[in-house]
């Protein structure tokens, strides 16, 4: 059921917009409840994130149109995650590149 629900999601919201150059989930296959998931986001610039969720809130709404029917898929999406994240960003210096 996750892997199905996250791949809608990410079909919808993440694959579609320009502004994401690169995107990598990680989830760990191991422990009691694969709760583990790193994202990890290649953007061009710092104002490039300020508009991802902006973006993603409106391909939301594309692809489940009817409240009642986005509401019943984020109830049961949300079920696999504890609501605790972190953000962090990351620079990459060609400079620093082996």
């Amino acid at each position: 059921e996750f892997d199905q629900m996250f791949t809608d999601f990410a079909k919808a919201t993440i694959h579609q917009q320009d502004r994401i150059k690169g995107y990598y989930p990680n989830v760990h296959a191991w422990g009691s409840d694969r709760r583990d998931l790193l994202e990890a986001f290649y953007v061009e610039s710092l104002d490039d994130l300020d508009d991802l969720n902006a973006e993603a809130n409106s391909l939301i709404e594309t692809k489940w149109p009817d409240k009642a029917a986005r509401d019943a898929f984020f109830d049961t999406y949300d079920k696999y995650f504890t609501g605790e994240h972190g953000d962090y960003i990351y620079t990459y210096l060609i400079d620093l590149a082996k």
